[in-house]
């Protein structure tokens, strides 16, 4: 299928796995993947997801997530491996893909799609640096080669069966998140500007991604009661009101990508209003509802940003390789130390020291809990020898009981506490003190009278300058 791919291409592929591998040998993967990696593999032993183990994601994530650890069992290798295998195969795919569509595209020539295949290297394998394997970024793993076809509509001829596996592709991404589908709204939008045609929406492309996402929900609601029951509710009470901030937050907390990114928007408007390409048109209109889908979620999150970011390095190249006198190139070059900046600085993963240096103090195979408002602070935890003994990853939802008291949702968290404090009795039960000065460990007892109890009976109480730690009676 592809022609002229050379063994340095090759070595380039096989540097940039290298890469990749050697980054995450030192370093952990972010605490939001290696929590999946804990909900698929407790899926795979047993556990009934958002019963047994809380997660806020609809299902298709933990099931992706599920065939890693599947992996990870049969060959015996740890999860994390698995899963940093997992991911690198789905980038072969979508660098397979986009490179064959790329290759159809008339005037791009040998020289041009050399240096696309390197740029859509760097942006799959090493730009996401410590948000490797997050769910923005699978999403643009997934709809790359489908937003492709789109961008050089009926100027290439897709064969049918490779159209099929490219929507299909296309269609695990934009489920992933029930938002993600906003990028393929603007896709559609730059589609139907051009055609006039309402009858082009129903193209065999479109047709199989709305199949799979309507099959999805049916999926959801016949197998996942949980979700629907338990976690839908629980969301709506405290996950939009968790770690929400200002508009100018969220503007100073990845201001580098949003300069970056608006730079080549102007860059690319400019172009537009000059030359007005199809091309043009759905670069802006991705760039926009990925921006869009930032700012949407209002947290600052940096792989929230990921996709816009993303999106922005391929905008970038291709207007200079296509849209750039060749002397007037350098100019462009001049935001790649801000680029360089925002990768270095994504890649320093997060440090939990403190909680490492504890856990060793602990005997192996300890059951623990982690108490605190983040995900991310129980995470070396999950990479010990010790089992985590509780459905939550964090206590997440207390943000929002700080704000709004919701009677259901205090009920539900210290009710889910209590059961797993009894099914679990764990011997470790730490709460962490640095988190904004907030007493995790006071609030819990402060407000259930029956956990208090519990701890009072069956616990040593024990504090230090980072933890209160609760030492289950001998």
């Amino acid at each position: 299928m592809i022609k002229s791919l050379n063994k340095y291409d090759y070595f380039a592929y096989l540097f940039a796995v290298s890469i990749v591998l050697i980054y995450f040998f030192l370093h952990p993967l972010c605490a939001d993947v290696t929590w999946l990696l804990y909900v698929a593999k407790s899926m795979l032993h047993g556990a009934e997801i958002y019963t047994d183990v809380m997660e806020v994601n609809p299902p298709l994530i933990i099931l992706l997530t599920a065939i890693s650890s599947f992996f990870a069992d049969l060959l015996s290798i740890s999860d994390k491996f698995s899963f940093i295998i997992f991911v690198i195969f789905l980038i072969t795919i979508s660098l397979y893909l986009s490179y064959y569509i790329l290759e159809k595209v008339q005037f791009i020539k040998r020289s041009s799609l050399k240096i696309l295949f390197l740029s859509l290297l760097f942006i799959f394998m090493i730009a996401p640096s410590w948000d490797f394997g997050q769910r923005e970024h699978l999403f643009v793993i997934f709809i790359f080669p489908y937003f492709l076809t789109q961008m050089f509509y009926k100027e290439i001829e897709i064969p049918k069966n490779t159209l099929i596996v490219i929507s299909l592709f296309a269609a695990i991404g934009f489920n992933l998140k029930p938002y993600f589908f906003v990028v393929f709204v603007f896709i559609e939008l730059v589609n139907y500007y051009y055609s006039r045609n309402i009858a082009e929406f129903f193209r065999l492309s479109n047709r199989i991604i709305i199949s799979v996402a309507l099959l999805y929900v049916l999926v959801i609601f016949l197998f996942f009661h949980a979700y629907i029951d338990t976690l839908l509710p629980v969301a709506v009470a405290a996950y939009e009101v968790f770690a929400t901030r200002t508009f100018t937050q969220i503007i100073f907390y990845n201001l580098y990508d949003i300069i970056v990114g608006l730079v080549v928007f102007v860059y690319a408007l400019i172009l537009f209003i000059r030359i007005r390409s199809r091309d043009l048109l759905m670069l802006l209109s991705v760039m926009i509802a990925t921006l869009f889908l930032y700012f949407y979620q209002y947290k600052g999150w940096h792989y929230h940003i990921l996709p816009f970011f993303l999106v922005t390095l391929f905008t970038l190249v291709y207007l200079l390789l296509f849209y750039t006198k060749k002397e007037y190139r350098v100019y462009g070059m001049t935001i790649l130390p801000l680029i360089i900046m925002i990768i270095v600085k994504n890649a320093y993963s997060q440090d939990f020291s403190s909680l490492e240096e504890r856990l060793k103090t602990f005997e192996a195979s300890s059951k623990i809990v982690v108490f605190s408002g983040d995900i991310a602070m129980g995470e070396p935890l999950l990479q010990y020898e010790q089992q985590w003994s509780s459905r939550f990853p964090s206590l997440w939802m207390i943000n929002a009981l700080l704000k709004n008291d919701a009677t259901f949702l205090k009920k539900y968290m210290f009710g889910a506490i209590y059961e797993d404090l009894l099914q679990y009795k764990p011997d470790y039960i730490l709460f962490y003190r640095p988190q904004r000065g907030f007493d995790y460990y006071g609030y819990i007892v402060k407000n259930s009278s029956k956990i208090k109890r519990y701890l009072l009976k069956n616990y040593t109480y024990e504090s230090d300058e980072k933890f209160v730690i609760l030492r289950k009676n001998d």
